[in-house]
């Protein structure tokens, strides 16, 4: 069995994924392809390794740190966008819990739906079971008087016979 050749990957996607790190200046991030500032980690631009490097021999008071790393707030973050930003991550938690609450409610409304089909099928099941127990109970009290009579019937010509044979014989 031979290897798989992995697939190739771009030098973009490398890139990508090698953009690690943050840059922060008087205690704020740098903004993707530094451009501004933000208080936010999830605002802030990702460099590469050597990006960093560069920046921070280059420029004065420019520190990098790996993303992985650094706090959600800079230092140097504003209160009022710590609390917009907290604010938003509670309407989106909110926003999922309302979406999760209508996926669970019509997912008890199909197993009502399911549970009422299967209670009304069982009483349907012992509807039939029953008829069939007494259909049952019919056919074996014919059977048994249909055997009654034929052993009856038997039993008369089997006794005609045999005075038939004494008459005879």
């Amino acid at each position: 069995m031979t290897t798989p050749t992995p697939p190739a990957v771009s030098e973009a996607m490398r890139e990508a994924v090698a953009r690690d790190y943050v840059l922060v200046k008087r205690g704020l991030y740098y903004r993707p392809n530094s451009m501004g500032y933000t208080g936010v980690l999830d605002e802030a631009g990702r460099y590469t390794e050597a990006e960093a490097k560069a920046q921070t021999e280059h420029c004065d008071g420019i520190t990098a740190r790996l993303a992985s790393e650094a706090p959600r707030f800079s230092d140097a973050c504003w209160t009022e966008t710590r609390v917009k930003t907290v604010q938003g991550d509670l309407a989106r938690a909110e926003a999922e819990i309302a979406r999760l609450t209508g996926e669970r409610d019509a997912w008890k409304e199909q197993a009502s739906e399911e549970a009422w089909a299967l209670a009304a099928a069982e009483a349907e099941t012992a509807r039939l079971r029953a008829a069939c127990a007494h259909y049952e109970k019919a056919f074996n009290e014919l059977w048994d008087g249909y055997s009654a009579t034929a052993k009856d019937e038997y039993d008369r010509a089997r006794a005609a016979l045999t005075s038939q044979e004494k008459t005879n014989g």
